[in-house]
C-alpha cells in the first residue's frame, strides 16, 4: 500500500496537470473564437430551432441530426 506522502505527491501532480490542461484549453478557446472556430454553433442553433418550430428535421443531410435534436431538447426543457 502506498504511503500517505506518495499519495499526496500523486494528488499534487494530478492537480498541476489538470490546472495546466484547463489553462491551455481556456487560452485556445479565448484566441480561436475570433477566428470562427465556433462558426458551426449558429448552424446547430438554427437546426434546433427548426426542429422546435416545425417538429421535423431539416431537409438536407449536411449534419447528423443527433446533436441538433439534443440541443432542441435542451431548449425545450430550459427555454
Amino acid at each position: 500500500m502506498p504511503s500517505l506522502d506518495s499519495r499526496r505527491v500523486r494528488a499534487a501532480q494530478l492537480a498541476v496537470i489538470c490546472a495546466l490542461a484547463f489553462a491551455l484549453r481556456a487560452y485556445v478557446i479565448s484566441h480561436m473564437r475570433e477566428m470562427g472556430l465556433f462558426a458551426d454553433m449558429q448552424e446547430y442553433h438554427d437546426r434546433a430551432m427548426h426542429i422546435l418550430q416545425t417538429g421535423t428535421l431539416p431537409s438536407d443531410a449536411f449534419r447528423v441530426p443527433l446533436f441538433p435534436l439534443f440541443i432542441a431538447g435542451v431548449y425545450k426543457l430550459f427555454g
